[in-house]
C-alpha cells in the first residue's frame, strides 16, 4: 500500500467547467429546412435530459454523466507475473493486446460490416475503398449492439469505484469561479449582444475528478500453482498416501532394470543351449 498526503488529496485532481452550448441548439418546429424564422432554442427541459459524459479509462471502464464532484475510490493498480500473462484469455479472464474501448469499437464496426454492409462516414478508415453508408445504412447501423460479451478488460492497468459527491454547488454559488464565469459570458456574449434570436444563455457546469483515497492498493497476479506449487503438491500426495519418496523411485527404478537384466540373460542362455 502506497500512502498519500491527506492534505494534499482533496486538492488533486482535475477541476473542467464545461459549456453544453445550447443556445446554439435549434429544433424544427415544421418539417421544412430549419431557418431563423421557424427554428427556435431548445427548452430548458432539453437542457435537464442531455449531460456530458465523461469517460475515465480505466480496467472497466467508468462512465459518468453531468456536472458534479466525483471522487475515486478502491483504486488499484493490477499487474501480472509472466507466467500469468502467459496462460491462455479463457483461464486468465483478461487480455494484454488492446484497451476495452478499442475491442468494443472493433467489434462494433466489424458487426455492423457484416449486417450493413457499409461504414458511416465518422467511421471511415482512408486506408482502404469503402462504401459510405447512406441513410438506409445508418438506420441499420442503429440495430447493431454497442456492447459485446467477447471483449475481455486488459490483465494490466488501474482499477477505481467512484462516488459522487452529495454538497453539490451550481457553478455561480462558487466563489472562487465567479470571476471566470463573468469573464466568460463577457466572451460568449460576442456579437449578438442583445439580439432576440441568438441571445446567448450561458450556463456553466463544472465536474471534479480526484482521487477520494488516501491510499492504493497494488496487486500482482499469478498462477494459482506454479510448476513448483504442482510438484510439491503430487510429492506431497504420494508421500501422505502410498508411503512414495524419491528414494522409493529410485529402487523401484534399480530393480526393475535388474529383474529385466536378469530376464533378458537367462533367455540367451537357454538359446546358446
Amino acid at each position: 500500500r502506497n500512502n498519500v498526503d491527506k492534505k494534499k488529496m482533496t486538492s488533486q485532481g482535475i477541476l473542467m467547467l464545461l459549456d453544453y452550448n445550447f443556445d446554439r441548439m435549434v429544433k424544427e418546429e415544421e418539417d421544412d429546412f430549419p431557418t431563423i424564422e421557424n427554428s427556435k432554442l431548445l427548452e430548458v427541459d432539453n437542457e435537464n435530459t442531455i449531460e456530458a459524459m465523461i469517460y475515465i479509462e480505466t480496467l472497466e471502464p467508468l462512465i459518468l454523466f453531468g456536472e458534479g464532484d466525483y471522487a475515486l475510490t478502491a483504486v488499484k493498480e493490477i499487474d501480472g507475473t509472466e507466467e500469468f500473462l502467459g496462460l491462455d484469455e479463457e483461464i486468465k479472464h483478461c487480455q494484454s493486446s488492446e484497451t476495452f474501448q478499442e475491442c468494443q469499437a472493433r467489434e462494433y464496426i466489424k458487426n455492423g460490416l457484416e449486417r450493413c454492409r457499409c461504414t458511416p462516414y465518422e467511421m471511415r478508415n482512408y486506408s482502404k475503398t469503402e462504401t459510405l453508408c447512406m441513410p438506409p445504412g445508418l438506420e441499420c447501423y442503429k440495430t447493431v449492439e454497442k456492447y459485446s460479451e467477447k471483449c475481455l478488460i486488459p490483465c494490466k492497468g488501474t482499477y477505481a469505484d467512484v462516488t459522487k459527491g452529495e454538497d453539490f454547488k451550481p457553478v455561480e454559488e462558487i466563489e472562487k469561479l465567479r470571476t471566470t464565469l463573468d469573464n466568460y459570458k463577457k466572451y460568449k456574449s460576442g456579437f449578438f449582444n442583445g439580439t432576440e434570436v441568438y441571445d446567448r444563455k450561458t450556463k456553466l457546469h463544472w465536474i471534479r475528478i480526484y482521487f477520494g483515497t488516501p491510499t492504493f492498493d497494488r496487486i500482482t497476479k499469478d498462477e494459482k500453482a506454479n510448476f513448483v506449487d504442482k510438484l510439491s503438491a503430487i510429492g506431497g500426495t504420494m508421500g501422505l498416501l502410498t508411503g512414495f519418496s524419491i528414494i522409493s523411485g529410485v529402487e523401484i527404478i534399480y530393480f526393475g532394470i535388474k529383474i529385466a537384466v536378469r530376464f533378458f540373460k537367462k533367455k540367451t542362455e537357454k538359446m546358446e543351449m
